[in-house]
């Protein structure tokens, strides 16, 4: 009775988490900082990307003067999108960033954001040139399962001869039977 009453309540308090993030996003006494923050928490404690993509697109606009801030969101969603998979997206947003360090107005950027936007690219030709990071880490096996694959094939060609030997015996058998009658009549 304990257990289900204490996981009642930690479903409660992660319903009650989630929806007062939510709430957050329409909160007019947010500060650009708290909406980095809010956008922060929904990837990293509750994987909500698109949570955190309202947030980052909330803060644009509201605080549309604060450009070095505004490209920072601009890198956190495209890497967001790279993250979701969605490699077209991400490409095209960090290609936009790097753009605007073209311009006049990258005198007031941070660095970081063209240069991660850069790595970004890289990443993601990589990803369609090898067939991707996610592919290659989910599709390389253990050791442990290499040798439980290893052993099946094993079991199966000592199966196998053990059938074809088996049915030889068989096939020895009748030939001796059939002898055996033979010689009886």
């Amino acid at each position: 009775m304990k257990r289900i009453l204490l996981f009642m309540m930690l479903i409660v308090l992660l319903l009650t988490s989630c929806h007062s993030l939510k709430k957050d996003l329409d909160n007019p006494d947010l500060t650009p900082e708290e909406f980095f923050q809010k956008a922060q928490e929904a990837v990293i404690d509750w994987n909500r990307y698109k949570l955190a993509i309202q947030f980052y697109e909330e803060f644009m606009r509201r605080y549309p003067d604060m450009k070095n801030k505004i490209i920072e969101a601009e890198y956190e969603i495209a890497f967001i999108k790279f993250k979701q998979r969605k490699l077209d997206d991400a490409e095209e947003r960090f290609n936009q960033i790097l753009d605007k360090y073209n311009t006049d107005e990258a005198v007031y950027y941070p660095s970081w954001p063209a240069l991660m936007s850069q790595k970004g690219i890289e990443n993601i030709a990589e990803e369609r040139e090898k067939g991707g990071f996610f592919k290659r880490l989910f599709n390389k096996k253990t050791a442990k399962e290499k040798a439980a694959e290893e052993e099946f094939k094993e079991r199966r060609r000592e199966a196998k001869a053990k059938a074809k030997l088996e049915k030889e015996q068989r096939k020895a058998a009748k030939k001796a039977a059939k002898k055996k009658r033979e010689a009886e009549e």
